[in-house]
């Protein structure tokens, strides 16, 4: 019995020591992601003020730029289109660093089920607005 103890104590004490480290190295990844995807702005042409979509588009068709975009795991194509989003119809628009980061971090990979759930949500929910607006207007 003694020994058997000792045995489950020494692996319990082992799969803590486990899961430390793979928390560890997840923190890490994602700090190197992050420092990741700031060189990737700056190399843009960023200033103080932000970057701008006419600077981005100049900068992204480089195939230096191509090769690290796709080593962050993110297609031009869909980092293009998350600008336009960040900066809106204002091409002289700038986006500032964090906004940028936070927006490659929810790009990376594919979409999650969570993200699917909040989109579905809230297109139930403007379809409805929609409906009681047509409903109401139909009554004027």
């Amino acid at each position: 019995n003694i020994i058997t103890s000792l045995l489950v104590e020494s692996t319990m004490n082992n799969a803590d020591i486990d899961q430390r480290q793979i928390i560890s190295s997840e923190i890490a990844k994602k700090s190197h992601y992050i420092d990741l995807i700031s060189t990737l702005y700056h190399k843009i042409g960023s200033d103080d003020v932000g970057v701008t979509l006419e600077q981005f588009q100049a900068k992204l068709d480089s195939s230096e730029m191509l090769a690290f975009c796709s080593a962050l795991e993110l297609e031009a194509s869909d980092i293009t289109e998350f600008f336009k989003l960040l900066a809106g119809e204002d091409v002289s628009a700038t986006v500032d660093l964090e906004s940028f980061v936070v927006g490659c971090m929810k790009l990376r990979g594919t979409a999650k089920s969570m993200d699917l759930m909040g989109l579905s949500y809230e297109h139930k929910k403007t379809s409805e607005q929609l409906r009681l607006f047509a409903q109401w207007s139909q009554t004027q």
